[in-house]
């Protein structure tokens, strides 16, 4: 079960940068629920989940450039100038929004002022990372890790230098200015690319977007629908307090989708060799990690939301729900990166591609038929909401439920989808030895740990780091022992992360 070097230090560094990130987001996620009243929060997160629609149109230029220039064709101009274009056109369409939405939620005009203007600068940034993505995973990570960093001690400086008080508007304005701060690192990752002059076929991306426009737009319209739910049941509850809820839960949980950080890793391998024995151990890696922390968040999942705000451990069971569902969402994710990867009728410029024939069209039906299962689901739960007057903790319960079906009908599909696509095999053996040993590790963790830890913030988050080191050290020996390839991955990943 060893990895290839490259692709296990690449993997080990962005995992590396993504738990510093998650810490540092995790701090400015503190300060927001404690800063915030509940539906201050919600309103937060729904503009942030706002801002994503924005994603869709640019996401014809990032996709498109994301795979030309990993495949070493230098489009970095071009694709800088079309993202330029669609930058203008959709900061003009979502202030228009924000504008009609003011009095359904009571924007102000700071709100939509700042709300433009983070949602202008996330699509400029969005250009700069899909490109020094393209020239190295690691980059991206990076970006993240800055851009976290930077938030976390400007909330810090505002907050006990210069007693603001934190508002909606001053987190969105953080944001704006951490963003700001990353362009450098991201600029000068991309003007250090070289191109290798005997691959380099002198790709058009305006006449591959002219052909294929179409695929990114339903693939982003799709993925943002179902990631960005809040802005569906925000609107047709009228409230945003089930959102503070469930996107609090979401938050603790959202630390197992950080194993993109290797899976993405692989996606830019898939493309440049579409080699099925690196799909087999991502596939490995990816069940290792997503069990691993899931079982961590059965175990303490209280301890860690009890420090955003005490009314908040309400959303553990949610949070529960989410981590199981994120297992299945990041290997149907993985699934997803493998066909497209492993896809080349997008290669040649005058090929007659018949998009109904080709890969990409049968993955986005996957997509599109998870994510009207999903609406479904969502649907129901408001009609059930508005009859029975749920409270905010048990729409955030029964909405993760939702998910969950959801996503695990997307793996089934995905599953059959690859299958038909590539010969894989899929290590079901490792994947149930990989959970039965986080399964005892939460258990212990859960039998031993107290219900609800109280007393300054500093001392919870003391008491949780504790107990995570407390499940770490029950895994780690069992894993080891009964796991004879881990051993060898794991010592090969302490060999191959050098800092110096």
């Amino acid at each position: 079960m060893e990895e290839l070097p490259t692709t296990l230090k690449k993997g080990g560094l962005s995992l590396l940068f993504n738990v510093m990130t998650v810490l540092f987001l995790t701090g400015v996620t503190i300060v927001a629920t404690r800063k915030l009243e509940p539906a201050d929060y919600g309103l937060y997160q729904f503009i942030l989940a706002l801002a994503q629609y924005s994603l869709i149109l640019i996401n014809i230029d990032t996709w498109f450039a994301t795979r030309y220039l990993a495949r070493n064709n230098d489009i970095r101009k071009e694709a800088i100038l079309i993202g330029f274009i669609f930058t203008t056109l959709e900061s003009v369409i979502f202030f228009i929004i924000l504008f009609y939405l003011r009095n359904v939620f009571s924007f102000n005009q700071s709100i939509i002022l700042t709300g433009t203007i983070y949602i202008a600068i996330v699509l400029i940034s969005a250009v700069l990372n899909s490109l020094s993505f393209s020239i190295n995973v690691v980059n991206y990570y990076v970006t993240n890790f800055i851009q976290a960093i930077t938030r976390f001690f400007i909330l810090l400086l505002l907050i006990y230098l210069t007693y603001f008080n934190i508002s909606v508007e001053l987190l969105i304005v953080v944001i704006i200015l951490s963003i700001v701060v990353s362009l450098p690192y991201q600029i000068r990752a991309i003007l250090r690319f070289k191109s290798n002059e005997s691959n380099n076929r002198n790709i058009k991306l305006r006449n591959i977007i002219k052909r294929l426009w179409y695929y990114p737009v339903l693939v982003s319209l799709i993925s943002i629908l179902a990631l960005n739910d809040s802005v569906f049941m925000g609107l047709l509850l009228f409230s945003t307090l089930p959102i503070a809820f469930f996107r609090t839960a979401y938050v603790v949980s959202n630390s197992i989708n950080y194993v993109q950080a290797f899976t993405n890793v692989y996606y830019r391998e898939f493309l440049s060799k579409g080699d099925v024995k690196q799909l087999e151990q991502a596939i490995k890696t990816n069940i290792l990690y997503t069990t691993l922390i899931c079982f961590l968040v059965f175990a303490e999942g209280n301890l860690i939301i009890s420090i955003f705000r005490p009314i908040y451990v309400l959303s553990y069971n949610a949070a529960i729900i989410l981590a199981f569902s994120f297992i299945f969402l990041n290997l149907s994710n993985l699934l997803s990166q493998a066909i497209l990867g492993f896809e080349r009728s997008d290669i040649e410029v005058e090929s007659k591609l018949n998009f109904k024939d080709s890969a990409f069209f049968s993955n986005f039906k996957v997509d599109l038929y998870s994510l009207i299962l999903q609406y479904i689901f969502l649907t129901l739960i408001i009609f059930i909401t508005k009859n029975l007057n749920l409270e905010a903790y048990q729409v955030a319960i029964f909405w993760s439920i939702a998910w969950l079906a959801t996503y695990i009908f997307s793996f089934i599909l995905r599953f059959k989808l690859a299958k038909k696509y590539i010969q894989f095999h899929f290590p079901l053996v490792q994947a149930l030895k990989y959970s039965i040993i986080s399964l005892i590790s939460g258990i212990v963790i859960f039998l031993i740990r107290p219900y609800t830890v109280l007393g300054p913030i500093y001392y919870q988050i003391g008491v949780a780091l504790f107990y995570a080191l407390m499940y770490i050290i029950i895994y780690l020996p069992l894993i080891l022992s009964l796991d004879k390839s881990f051993r060898r991955r794991f010592i090969a990943l302490l060999r191959s992360i050098k800092f110096f």
